[in-house]
């Protein structure tokens, strides 16, 4: 593979993983968008000024897109952008990241308890777990509703 190939590939493979349009790229490089197709195509040669460009929007050096080393794109773009927010929006970003912490723990925890639940063939141990939980707080803000039948 060619060294313009191996670039065009790089050039999307970082534009992909930051979620970005081929339009708002063109934008910011002041191209046109078909430009942006071909260069990642490969039918396109990559100027020192497109190469400069492209390195500042993915956050990266030049030499890391020419050379291919492997970088954690998205983490970077953040935090680069992260400090242009005004403080609202930040604290808004922060309590997103927070939730999302929180909804995976809540997963996680119905798993593992779903999991446990499912191995107790014993309606009343599993009410006793079940009491054992609310009574430590674990279940805070659930809802439950048994029913236990005897044969």
């Amino acid at each position: 593979m060619s060294l313009l190939n191996k670039l065009s590939d790089r050039i999307k493979e970082c534009r992909t993983k930051l979620y970005l349009s081929q339009e708002y790229v063109a934008n910011f490089m002041t191209l046109n968008r078909t430009i942006i197709t071909q260069i990642e195509n490969g039918h396109r040669m990559v100027s020192a000024e497109e190469l400069a460009k492209f390195s500042s929007l993915f956050g990266m050096s030049a030499d890391t897109l020419l050379n291919g080393q492997k970088t954690e794109m998205p983490t970077t773009m953040f935090a680069r952008n992260f400090d242009e927010l005004n403080e609202r929006d930040k604290d808004e970003i922060l309590n997103l990241i927070q939730f999302k912490k929180l909804m995976q723990q809540q997963q996680k925890q119905m798993i593992d308890f779903q999991n446990t639940a499912s191995k107790i063939n014993n309606p009343e141990q599993f009410a006793g777990i079940i009491f054992s939980l609310l009574n430590f707080g674990k279940l805070e803000g659930v809802c439950i509703q048994i029913s236990i039948s005897s044969e």
